[in-house]
C-alpha cells in the first residue's frame, strides 16, 4: 500500500495470506461504485451511460438501485395440470363474535349477490355502503370528530392559562 502524507510519502507492505472472505465487501463496493456512477449526473454526463454503467453493477452484485429491482418469479404450478379448476361460493368474513342469521337473515345461504334485483342494488348503493356491499356491519373507527373537538378545548384551555399566568407574572413584576 502506498499514499501520500502531507509531502511525504507513504508505504506500507501487508500479506495478504492471513485475509478471509467476507461476502458483503462486494456488496459494498458495488454500492460505492453505483454512487460514483450517479455522481456523473451532477457532472452533467450521459445520463443514458451512466444508467447503463449503473445498472450493470447493480445486477452483476444483485443490488437495487433507482434503475433496477428485485422480483421472485415462482413459476411452479399452483394446481397439477391434469387437475380441472372448480369455481364455487366461499363464506363472507365476519368480525368476532357475530352470526350469519344476524346479518344476512334466515335465508343466508341460499343468498347470492347476483340474484339481487337492479333496483335493490340502486337501492343498496344509495345508502353509501361502501363498495354497494348488501351488509351493513359494524364500525370500528373511532368518534374522531368527537377527539378533535376535544383536543381543540384542551388547546383553547391551554392557551387561557397561560395569558393567565403571563398577566400574573406581569402584575407581579411591576408592583415590586
Amino acid at each position: 500500500m502506498t499514499g501520500r502524507r502531507g509531502a511525504e510519502t507513504w508505504e506500507r507492505r501487508l500479506s495478504l495470506s492471513l485475509v478471509e472472505p467476507a461476502p458483503g465487501v462486494a456488496a459494498i463496493w458495488a454500492r460505492a461504485k453505483i454512487d460514483q456512477n450517479e455522481d456523473g449526473l451532477y457532472r452533467c454526463e450521459n445520463p443514458a451511460e451512466v444508467r447503463k454503467d449503473a445498472v450493470a453493477v447493480a445486477l452483476h452484485h444483485r443490488l437495487v438501485t433507482r434503475y433496477t429491482s428485485l422480483v421472485a418469479v415462482d413459476d411452479r404450478p399452483a394446481r397439477p395440470p391434469e387437475k380441472p379448476l372448480e369455481s364455487r361460493a366461499i363464506e363472507r368474513n365476519l368480525p368476532h363474535g357475530m352470526d350469519y342469521t344476524q346479518v344476512f337473515g334466515a335465508d343466508w345461504p341460499e343468498m347470492k349477490m347476483r340474484t339481487l334485483t337492479p333496483g335493490l342494488m340502486r337501492k343498496i348503493k344509495a345508502v353509501g355502503q361502501p363498495g354497494g356491499q348488501p351488509v351493513g356491519l359494524p364500525q370500528t373507527a373511532t368518534p374522531a370528530e368527537l377527539q378533535a373537538l376535544v383536543g381543540l378545548g384542551l388547546v383553547l384551555l391551554g392557551l387561557v392559562v397561560l395569558i393567565w399566568v403571563r398577566r400574573g407574572r406581569r402584575a407581579g413584576a411591576a408592583g415590586a
